[in-house]
């Protein structure tokens, strides 16, 4: 990914402002290379340092090696369409909205456009993520390739058809839910039995996290 011009759309968020934080820590792209979109340009005023800030989405993808759709689903249809015009031959795009799938994207776009569906999970804002991806009909290896690497800058990544990517967000989407009550129960009866509630909540984090490993 080092080299290549990425645009975030929608990049100001959550989700986006994690994942390229974590690519920025590693050094995976300089912030020359980076222009993140929001709707609002104060969304912009926690960027980074070096990381180009716009509103204007058709402007960010000009010359964009790697476009990365960090929108709302309700609103991917109509930015899809602002952007597909401006997007460079050759252009990888990413999108991290839930539930739109690669076929749902392609018909936004120029024929023969790659694109790579991602679904990160919480653990992304800690730099834990398990990220499941699917490639579209059009991706090369060298752009799963720079799509895993891109991810694999926040967590683990897992490459699988399309198919399942129903069940891995429901997985590793949902899963860390599940986990929180867990640690929450562990700790209420590390209380109960007369722990102090910080070494408790402490034990039973660490506890599931060596489990993991």
């Amino acid at each position: 990914m080092r080299g290549k011009r990425l645009a975030m759309i929608g990049g100001a968020g959550k989700i986006g402002s994690a994942i390229l934080s974590g690519m920025l820590a590693r050094g995976a792209v300089s912030p020359e290379g980076v222009v993140v979109t929001a709707r609002h340009a104060r969304s912009l005023e926690r960027l980074a340092e070096g990381v180009r800030g716009t509103t204007d989405n058709l402007g960010a993808v000009a010359g964009a090696d790697v476009v990365m759709l960090c929108v709302h689903p309700n609103e991917a249809a109509l930015v899809l369409s602002m952007v597909a015009p401006g997007l460079k031959p050759g252009a990888l795009v990413i999108s991290v909205v839930t539930g739109l799938s690669t076929g749902d994207i392609e018909r936004y776009l120029p024929a023969g456009a790659a694109v790579v569906r991602a679904m990160p999970n919480t653990a992304v804002h800690v730099g834990q993520s398990m990220t499941a991806l699917a490639p579209g009909s059009a991706v090369t290896d060298e752009d799963m390739r720079c799509a895993y690497d891109i991810f694999a800058n926040v967590g683990e990544v897992e490459v699988l058809d399309e198919r399942h990517m129903n069940a891995a967000t429901g997985l590793g989407g949902c899963g860390p839910a599940f986990v929180f009550k867990i640690i929450e129960a562990l700790s209420e009866g590390g209380v109960k039995v007369g722990l102090p509630r910080e070494a408790a909540r402490k034990m039973a984090a660490q506890t599931l996290k060596g489990a993991a490993e």
